[in-house]
């Protein structure tokens, strides 16, 4: 049995998304965790296949920061393609509303409004400038 495997099979037998001793490990956490793994390794169509069977609500309320982190996750698996830029930035507006102060400080965050920016069709993402400018990314 691999790592992954063994976070897993951990994960269900504790059938519950906890934050003992802050190590955050639940069922949820594992997949948050899969998710970011994918999209680390470029495996971007592993990583929303993932999402699509997510719901971070069981997570603690004190985890507001892994909720946040899968956003933008998604949003740099959306951003691959420029056919998903709508979907990666609601995946960004998501990040901004979980960690509002995140946003501007982010690297990974302000790297893919720049990205959207730099091939934005306004009609398709029509709410990008205004993040960029609450981001403090300069939209030239």
């Amino acid at each position: 049995m691999g790592v992954p495997e063994a976070a897993e099979s951990a994960a269900d037998r504790l059938r519950r998304n906890s934050n003992e001793l802050w190590t955050a490990f639940g069922p949820t956490n594992v997949q948050l965790h899969r998710i970011s793994v994918a999209v680390e390794l470029q495996d971007n169509q592993r990583a929303l296949r993932a999402a699509d069977q997510l719901d971070t609500s069981p997570l603690p309320r004190a985890l507001t920061s892994r909720r946040a982190q899968v956003h933008l996750d998604l949003a740099a698996a959306h951003s691959a393609t420029r056919d998903s830029d709508p979907q990666a930035m609601l995946q960004l507006l998501e990040y901004e509303h979980l960690a509002p102060e995140a946003i501007r400080l982010n690297a990974t965050a302000t790297g893919l409004i720049t990205k959207l920016l730099r091939r934005e069709r306004p009609r398709h993402t029509s709410g990008l400038r205004a993040l960029a400018g609450r981001a403090g990314v300069p939209d030239s």
